[in-house]
């Protein structure tokens, strides 16, 4: 449940700020494939690549795992 709500908000964050995987690639140093494979939950993200993609979004780590709805 944590996961998805990660999952959940990283989407919700990247289409507020108009960023696509490839340019969150860029912005946190998380190669693309890792993120698309983070998206469609086909992976967990370690603790390092959460904080990366949250940095890199301008937000929290501990807001990129808050439930929403």
């Amino acid at each position: 449940m944590l996961i998805e709500n990660f999952r959940k908000n990283l989407r919700e964050a990247m289409v507020e700020r108009d960023v696509n995987q490839r340019e969150l690639a860029l912005l946190s140093g998380v190669h693309a494939v890792t993120i698309s494979r983070i998206l469609g939950g086909v992976m967990l993200p370690s603790l390092a690549v959460c904080e990366s993609l949250a940095k890199a979004l301008k937000m929290s780590p501990e807001k990129t795992f808050a439930k929403i709805g």
